[in-house]
């Protein structure tokens, strides 16, 4: 089968990323600089949208990128074999320059099912294929995927060039080619802030900080330190929680799946446009529990892993009433038995499962103690996993087992004061639902990056950088961001409103619509001045963007209508 592929400059916006890691969380982090304040009183300082006075735009959108990854019908019936969506990622993109070392991704079904025996072939330009190191990445969230790291340096390589992969799909000899095209730009084309990039270190009592020169953790570093220290002090302070070593903890200036992760260090997505914006602080708790919990002599299922971390921190992705919350999915209909969450975690609806989780880590701590709880989550000699691991360690440390637990729990939950939370835990679902199919359609990111040892050593920083600035990305990115500061606030109806305007472009690809329309002309008109837009406030005739001409400098600039369309105030 033979499936050739866009050039890479027609393609949509590729977000560059990070590992993912079977702790992966869901935490994306607002910048903590006060200053442009576009909402007083925000602690996110997200916006607002306000219908504009005229539906219709300034400026017509330019031409809609094509969507990267072109969704694939599953074939009738699924084949239990390896197959490929068509599809190749080459990372770090979207735009690739000449001297960058270039990833390649392939999504899979059925991964584990690839031969071990053959090995993938690459060929460059119709050149003789070369034997490329390659392995699976399990996602979190998504299709996980065949990794090619660093399969072609580009050094010298200015132009538009054909990629050839060979991908064995079973033992007996079938196989399958894919075909890419990637553009590769002059170097001096990359740009400036990524030129100027460094990785810098601050070092803590606790921690270790790695950030980027130039970027939004560069400039908050002092901010960001203060906030690490105080945060992990608070996991600290539970009695069996205790770091037993310094945390690397490494801030990236992109937006990988829901933002942070703990590998061999602790990565969290820092940027000055984030459409998931979520606390800092929660973020830390949440992925320090995890460096805290590790053991090698427990084999608690995924259920237990993030719902201690959601416990300790507080919340999943803010300060949050996690019984409350976990109450609601009741009334949604979105409660999993406990077998299947515990057998098979990531399969379900990501946000509920993580409440779940936490819901019934504070059920069993309010029952049994925190201490009766840690030994349990550490119960170490049994021969089994998932729901027949929570079994035994229930039996052993509660002398009741999983049945009769989720029994009592499930009644709990019908205790909780819920009724305040079911609209904010579906809008909390549907929000990063949407936020998942735009970075389907138009911000893919990578699964697997370079570690910190190897950023370090070979100053990698264009994978930790480079991210998809279209007008198409920021305009939707920053209504995501007004989504948000709507659910936030308890504006519900409006919440709910601007997610059926993004899902309606996503479903078509049409720009002209409010209130897109007017996110795209605000967009498309500072660019034009040399600035990058970070969020939209838009309140009548006038408008309130943050937005960046010399990084990492965050103007505040005002807009207002006249004559039909937008202008920068003088």
């Amino acid at each position: 089968m033979r499936h050739h592929r866009l050039p890479a400059r027609l393609r949509a916006p590729v977000l560059v990323a990070l590992l993912s890691a079977t702790l992966a969380c869901g935490s994306l982090i607002t910048p903590l600089t006060p200053t442009p304040t576009l909402s007083p009183g925000s602690l996110f300082q997200l916006v607002t949208p306000t219908p504009p006075p005229t539906a219709t735009a300034t400026v017509a959108p330019p031409p809609l990128p094509t969507p990267l990854p072109t969704a694939t019908p599953l074939p009738t019936p699924t084949p239990e074999t390896p197959w490929l969506q068509g599809e190749v990622r080459a990372y770090p993109g979207p735009l690739h320059y000449e001297g960058d070392i270039l990833s390649l991704e392939v999504p899979i079904h059925n991964i584990d099912d690839l031969p071990n025996g053959r090995t993938p072939l690459v060929a460059i330009d119709d050149g003789e294929p070369f034997e490329a190191v390659a392995f699976p990445v399990y996602s979190p969230l998504r299709v996980s995927v065949l990794a090619f790291p660093d399969v072609w340096d580009t050094t010298g390589q200015q132009g538009l060039h054909k990629l050839t992969l060979f991908i064995p799909l079973t033992d007996e000899g079938e196989s399958e080619e894919l075909i890419t095209y990637i553009e590769v730009l002059p170097a001096d084309q990359r740009p400036l802030q990524e030129q100027e990039a460094r990785w810098e270190q601050r070092a803590l009592p606790c921690c270790d900080l790695y950030y980027l020169s130039g970027t939004a953790a560069g400039r908050d570093i002092d901010q960001i330190a203060g906030v690490v220290a105080e945060n992990v002090a608070a996991v600290n302070a539970h009695p069996g929680l205790r770091n037993p070593q310094r945390i690397p903890i490494m801030l990236i200036d992109t937006i990988w799946g829901n933002g942070a992760y703990a590998g061999d260090a602790l990565v969290i997505s820092y940027v000055d446009r984030p459409y998931h914006g979520l606390d800092l602080g929660t973020v830390i708790r949440h992925e320090a529990t995890h460096w805290a919990t590790r053991s090698p002599s427990t084999g608690a299922p995924t259920l237990l892993v993030e719902g201690i971390a959601v416990y300790v921190a507080g919340g999943h992705y803010r300060p949050e009433p996690i019984p409350e919350r976990a109450a609601a999915l009741l009334a949604l209909d979105a409660y999993v038995p406990l077998t299947d969450l515990a057998n098979d975690f990531r399969r379900y609806q990501h946000e509920a499962a993580y409440l779940e989780a936490g819901g019934l880590t504070a059920y069993l701590v309010e029952r049994y103690g925190w201490s009766r709880y840690l030994a349990f989550y550490h119960t170490p000699g049994l021969r089994s996993s998932g729901a027949e691991w929570l079994d035994q360690a229930m039996r052993r440390h509660f002398q009741t087992g999983l049945e009769e637990i989720e029994r009592d729990f499930i009644a709990w939950l019908e205790e909780q004061p819920s009724e305040d939370q079911v609209d904010s835990v579906r809008l909390t679902i549907a929000l990063h639902e949407t936020i998942r199919r735009y970075q389907a359609l138009y911000a893919p990111y990578q699964e697997r990056l370079p570690g910190l040892d190897q950023a370090l050593e070979e100053n990698r920083t264009a994978e930790f950088i480079r991210e998809p600035t279209a007008p198409e990305n920021i305009a939707l990115e920053t209504l995501l961001i007004s989504a948000h500061q709507a659910h936030q606030e308890g504006r519900y109806t409006t919440c709910e409103a601007l997610l059926e305007a993004i899902n309606a472009t996503l479903d078509d690809g049409d720009f002209t619509r409010p209130p897109i329309s007017d996110y795209m002309a605000i967009v498309t008109l500072l660019a034009g001045q040399g600035y990058e837009v970070q969020r939209i406030e838009i309140a009548g005739q006038r408008a309130t963007v943050a937005a960046i001409r010399e990084w990492p400098q965050v103007e505040n600039l005002s807009l207002s209508w006249s004559d039909g369309g937008w202008r920068l105030d003088e």
